[in-house]
């Protein structure tokens, strides 16, 4: 059957009025969001929450890990050793001590993060040992002092012959990859 629409102007304005529902209906499903029901929404705000706290905990454990490995030493102990060593006989020199010995002692990896000690003899005089200790704790030297002991060279001066525990701490953490980009939380719109 074929519609004349000029001469019925009433189907004319019922079809033309069909094609437009039908032109609004296909608009709405493309570009509207899909109705979210009450179930939906909570679950919605929930992810959003975790993806939220998600992506602050991967930002603390970046700067915990930056932080870890400004204090540790990368490599192993045959590497750090040198390294050790040269930066404690400079230290001493610098205050004018007397530096007699350095002795590595056995890698304690069972502490996390591993232990790599070392005991040290310095002699001079005594304020010159108390900032030679200070330093080696201030400076960026990541070598951490865990004893001292003191004993007088002679009672007719302030010379003292210190025995130092000293620990290198080696970075046993893996690198980090970069946090992953964090998704656009989704939008919740509750469904009249």
């Amino acid at each position: 059957m074929i519609v004349r629409f000029r001469e019925d102007p009433v189907s004319a304005g019922i079809s033309v009025a069909a094609i437009l529902l039908l032109a609004g209906s296909l608009a709405a499903m493309l570009f509207l969001p899909k109705p979210v029901g009450p179930g939906q929404v909570e679950r919605l705000k929930a992810e959003n929450k975790v993806r939220a706290e998600t992506a602050a905990a991967d930002k603390r454990l970046a700067e915990a890990l930056t932080y870890i490995g400004a204090k540790t030493w990368t490599g192993t102990d045959q590497q750090v050793s040198p390294a050790v060593l040269t930066i404690a006989t400079q230290l001493a020199k610098a205050h004018g001590l007397n530096w007699v010995a350095l002795r590595p002692q056995r890698l304690d990896d069972k502490t996390t993060p591993p232990q790599l000690p070392y005991q040290a003899v310095v002699e001079g005089p005594f304020p010159q040992v108390v900032a030679y200790f200070r330093d080696l704790e201030t400076q960026n030297t990541k070598i951490a002092v865990s004893s001292v002991m003191l004993s007088a060279s002679d009672a007719a001066s302030d010379n003292v012959t210190a025995n130092i525990g000293l620990v290198a701490y080696l970075n046993s953490f893996a690198p980090v990859p970069a946090p992953a980009p964090v998704k656009k939380e989704a939008k919740v719109k509750p469904h009249a």
